[in-house]
């Protein structure tokens, strides 16, 4: 999927206005214009096997995620080098929260992912444990997530609508639970049609789930 409009007015442009074909081709163009961009979040592109956009389906983000996290303490350094990933914005930030134990751990270098270490000290119990990450993630995502803490269990919210992949524990011992989930919904999908040689000759629309 691509979130950026500016992306479909590109493929767009790739288009053959050529003949017969630019009356639908124009029509085309100005039946989106009339779509209103905060209407929707995300447009998924699909083209078929010449190369020719061949679907436009349209998305709106509905709802946050939001978590629950359970944190085990450090027993004489268990947790040094441990982690765990947590995804933001749609997945499209990615990273990993590690821990450096009195300051002797190693950062595990996630391929893809960006490192938050957390520094902590050997038999820190879970509750100074979900502390440590309550302020690094205050600190500097306030951008991305509202965190609250309850003892060891932090209540992590996404402050950007849509799907993203749930946090998950790699060796840290992290306890996640979905208090609930964000959703994107599909308002409306746009089908083309061409002729042999490329040139557009047909297009329709679908409505499917528009918010009132």
């Amino acid at each position: 999927m691509s979130g950026d409009p500016k992306l479909f007015v590109k493929a767009l442009s790739q288009l053959d206005p050529g003949g017969a074909a630019r009356s639908v081709h124009d029509d085309f163009k100005q039946a989106n214009r009339q779509i209103d961009v905060k209407d929707y979040d995300t447009l998924n592109i699909v083209y078929d096997s010449d190369g020719n956009m061949s679907q436009v389906s349209y998305y709106q983000d509905r709802d946050y995620s939001k978590y629950d996290l359970g944190f085990v303490g450090d027993t004489a350094g268990s947790l040094n080098d441990t982690y765990w990933l947590l995804n933001a914005a749609k997945d499209r930030k990615k990273y990993y929260v590690w821990y450096n134990v009195d300051g002797g751990g190693t950062d595990p270098n996630i391929s893809g992912r960006v490192g938050i270490e957390v520094g902590i000290s050997a038999n820190d119990a879970g509750s100074i444990v979900a502390l440590a990450v309550k302020q690094i993630l205050v600190l500097s995502h306030s951008d991305e997530f509202t965190v609250s803490r309850e003892n060891a269990v932090l209540s992590l919210t996404a402050l950007t609508r849509g799907i993203l992949t749930d946090p998950v524990d790699v060796s840290s011992g992290l306890i996640s639970t979905t208090v609930y989930e964000g959703t994107e919904v599909l308002l409306r999908e746009v089908y083309l049609n061409y002729d042999a040689s490329g040139c557009l000759l047909s297009y329709d629309k679908v409505e499917l789930n528009v918010k009132c």
